[in-house]
């Protein structure tokens, strides 16, 4: 190849480019941060335009702020934004349509709840709950995760409440001093581990109904005391491979079989482990 064909390339090259970034920006620089007003004639509809300042409804990458005192219903199909907050003082309660989210959903509100009540897909696969306000974030409906990453449930200031099915091939990670609760009547079947490295996680779904994975690590890699808790019967799988590092606890109030249990001491922890009605498959 001769040098003349190789500029010839190069320019083609940028200039390929430059018509791929000029195709990006638009999406980036389009997103916007939308608060709820509630300002419309059918104030609780997301499509109308004067529920939200500035005006206009949701569009991909959007993140969207909903203050306390209302109560928002999603009327738009296939929607896809950034992130959910709320913020303020007192409850907020989301209803509607399924919602794609790509990075979050943060409970920043005080003295009430902030409730999501409709499907929530994470768009790579996986995302997290924050909750740091004193306003409990309740998460009513189904989780669905992929791609090998992870639902985070950060829990600092209230608790957080998964009551739906999560779903999928991603982790659950429970982070922060506040507690988790996976509540509600649907198994959970997502097909990662569970790592418990902050606050308690509390399995209170239904009896005989399956709240985590077969694979848990409490107190692992973490210097804020983890502990995991089964609030009624049957909340785990019928084999478990379970890790309790040195700021681990593991209250087991039920019965399972375990195949392969860890104990790990030193770090600064507390490496507590109890277990009652256990039955040891070792």
């Amino acid at each position: 190849m001769k040098p003349n064909d190789f500029s010839s390339l190069n320019r083609v090259a940028g200039y390929l480019y430059a018509v791929m970034l000029l195709i990006a920006i638009p999406a980036v620089v389009g997103a916007r941060t939308l608060t709820w007003t509630g300002n419309a004639s059918f104030y609780n509809r997301w499509s109308e335009p004067d529920n939200w300042n500035p005006s206009g409804p949701p569009a991909t990458g959007d993140t969207l702020v909903f203050p306390a005192g209302f109560s928002p219903d999603n009327d738009m199909a296939n929607l896809q934004v950034h992130s959910i907050q709320f913020t303020g003082n007192g409850s907020t309660y989301l209803s509607g349509n399924p919602v794609t989210v790509e990075s979050d959903i943060t409970a920043a509100n005080n003295n009430g709840e902030a409730r999501v009540s409709f499907d929530i897909t994470f768009s790579t696969g996986g995302g997290t709950f924050y909750c740091l306000g004193s306003s409990f974030l309740n998460i009513e409906d189904n989780v669905f995760l992929g791609n090998n990453l992870a639902l985070n449930l950060y829990a600092q200031g209230a608790n957080i409440q998964v009551q739906g099915s999560i779903q999928g091939a991603a982790d659950l990670v429970k982070l922060g001093t506040g507690d988790a609760y996976l509540q509600g009547t649907l198994a959970n079947t997502y097909t990662g581990e569970t790592y418990v490295r902050g606050g308690t996680l509390h399995l209170a779904k239904s009896a005989n109904v399956v709240a985590i994975s077969p694979k848990l690590s409490v107190g692992e890699n973490t210097t804020v005391l983890g502990s995991v808790a089964d609030e009624n019967p049957g909340q785990y799988p019928p084999v478990m491979d379970v890790t309790v590092g040195p700021w681990g606890e593991w209250d087991l109030n039920g019965q399972t079989s375990v195949t392969n249990l860890s104990l790990i001491n030193g770090g600064g922890g507390e490496g507590h482990w109890w277990l009652r009605h256990f039955d040891a498959g070792l």
